[in-house]
């Protein structure tokens, strides 16, 4: 008898600890479900906040220029995608998604540009927005980096050139007061060390020749998490105006630039956004939205100046002179170069000569249509 209630206690005492195990697995099932779900939609109020502020600088960024934030993600995944071959005549397909959970971007994304890292990984993410004028306002761009995000730009050493080119666009990207910037000579690289950075950019002021290698510091170059472009301003006196800017490639083991991968930039805003821009496929995808904005503002100007041609033509032939087929023809150049870009994006490195040249005609005749009549812009 002692036997079967000593065996009858053990049953009752393993089935006790069994049901204890049960239920405590249930109800920690239960918790993590619901931590799960927490930080999902803590996750989503996130990201639909964020959107919010990002629009809310987006549209803001229309009335005042060079405006820069911070804005806090709490460490969240963050995605950012624009294909060049999803562009269509209404935009361009946009993708802006935290922490993988499939959040849809919001319309204005896919018309308005956004130049930023494919991917950010932080505490808070910086905001940037620049006009870009040519030579009215055309557009905001606004532009997205984080604090782990370090940028070095490098020139080359006894090159006049290249070391005023690397003063100005540092002075430009310290604008910004909250990116992480420095430059450096070529022979300075190599001892740069990393500085608990999560993502390291370099920033040639000039394209080096192939047989030339710049090694980097070990401790920037294990953790995988660095890239280099290259800024070509060939003969132009601005190189911050107009250049190309060379995306990177790996060749026998070397960084190089890729001469299937060089974009064209325009203006100080689109070099900005070329080196936001970590390859060629984002950037271009980004400059299409630009194109786009660029030939609707066209046709409002077009429409305005034939307006004030027909108003002056009777009350003042001396300002109809200012809005005549002439004035119009330069607004008809610059959108024909639109039409060749929007066909073949490569099309712009040949187009900004043309632009340039029509814009600077522009501004001059818009100069002097404000000593008697009315600006055009």
């Amino acid at each position: 008898m002692h036997k079967k209630l000593s065996r009858k206690a053990v049953v009752e005492v393993q089935f006790n600890w069994l049901f204890i195990m049960i239920v405590g697995a249930i109800i920690l099932i239960f918790f993590i479900t619901i931590a799960g779900k927490y930080k999902a939609s803590a996750e989503k109020n996130l990201a639909s906040d964020v959107l919010k502020r990002l629009s809310t600088i987006s549209t803001s960024g229309q009335m005042s220029s060079d405006t820069n934030s911070l804005i806090d993600i709490k460490d969240v995944d963050l995605s950012i995608g624009c294909d060049p071959e999803l562009c269509t005549e209404l935009g361009c397909f946009s993708e802006f998604d935290f922490a993988d959970q499939g959040i849809n971007s919001p319309a204005w994304m896919d018309i308005e540009p956004l130049f930023a890292p494919r991917k950010i990984k932080d505490d808070f993410i910086i905001t940037w927005s620049l006009d870009w004028n040519m030579p009215f306002k055309v557009c905001s761009i606004l532009y997205i980096t984080y604090p782990g995000y370090r940028y070095i730009i490098v020139y080359e050493k006894d090159d006049t050139d290249s070391e005023f080119f690397a003063d100005d666009l540092y002075f430009k990207l310290k604008e910004n007061k909250h990116m992480f910037v420095e430059k450096a000579t070529t022979d300075e690289i190599e001892t740069i060390e990393r500085e608990d950075e999560l993502f390291t950019k370099y920033i040639f002021t000039f394209v080096p020749d192939p047989t030339e290698s710049y090694p980097i510091d070990d401790s920037i170059q294990k953790t995988g998490n660095w890239d280099v472009i290259y800024l070509d301003s060939g003969t132009t006196d601005d190189p911050m105006e107009t250049g190309k800017a060379y995306y990177s490639k790996i060749d026998n083991g070397q960084v190089v630039p890729d001469d299937t991968r060089k974009a064209p930039y325009l203006g100080t805003p689109l070099l900005i956004a070329a080196i936001y821009s970590d390859d060629y496929e984002y950037y271009t995808c980004n400059l299409k939205k630009i194109m786009l904005k660029y030939r609707d503002i066209l046709a409002i100007y077009d429409y305005k100046i034939r307006k004030m041609h027909e108003y002056y033509t009777t009350y003042d032939t001396v300002c109809c002179y200012y809005y005549s087929t002439n004035t119009l023809d330069k607004l008809k150049n610059i959108n024909t170069t639109l039409d060749d870009i929007e066909n073949d994006i490569t099309g712009f490195e040949t187009g900004t000569g043309t632009i340039s040249s029509n814009v600077a005609e522009l501004d001059d005749i818009n100069e002097r249509a404000l000593d008697k009549c009315n600006r055009m812009y």
